[in-house]
């Protein structure tokens, strides 16, 4: 596995109506992939879905398949014309840029929980299996918006999250489901 790739899970509750709640499954992970499907003009969603920095997706059930979609994400964050740096310390998120004006983007903070928990499926196409599920998502935050230039913003209330065993991520985000331009572990 890389290390340079951080691989969440949103789980949604697509298989609900088979009779068997997805153990994970959220409305709100729902929702999150129905902007993605209006974006891509789709009418049908599918799962499982792996969507690449907001660029790329697909089932990534063939073999390279996830390689192909992270590399389209690769190729359109080296042809920005600009850079960005996302820096953070105990109590602050930096954004440093040389781009200004580069249009909008959203500051998420994603809280996941990165340990491995295996679940036997109940009823549906997988009934009987023993699934996986590890960096589950269990809140996203947004923090503020970015245009481009150098930001700080304040994160002395994070340190609460120490308590919850949770990790967290701050994501750059284009608006309304854009590219993701860049990335940080706190």
């Amino acid at each position: 596995m890389n290390p340079n790739l951080l691989l969440l899970s949103y789980d949604v509750t697509y298989f609900n109506h088979m009779g068997w709640d997805d153990t994970f499954g959220d409305s709100r992970w729902d929702k999150h992939q129905q902007a993605y499907l209006r974006k891509w003009a789709r009418t049908t969603k599918f799962t499982p879905q792996v969507i690449a920095d907001g660029v790329a997706d697909g089932t990534g059930a063939e073999r390279g398949a996830v390689d192909d979609m992270v590399n389209a994400a690769r190729g359109m964050r080296s042809g920005m014309s600009w850079h960005i740096i996302v820096d953070n310390n105990d109590t602050e998120l930096r954004i440093d840029s040389d781009g200004m004006d580069v249009g909008f983007f959203d500051i998420y903070l994603v809280n996941y929980d990165p340990k491995t928990q295996v679940v036997k499926v109940g009823k549906g196409p997988n009934k009987g299996k023993k699934i996986s599920h590890r960096n589950l998502v269990k809140d996203v935050i947004k923090v503020g918006e970015w245009n481009g230039g150098n930001l700080t913003i304040d994160l002395s209330d994070m340190s609460s999250m120490a308590e919850t065993g949770l990790d967290t991520v701050a994501i750059i985000q284009g608006a309304n489901w854009g590219p993701i331009v860049a990335a940080q572990e706190l």
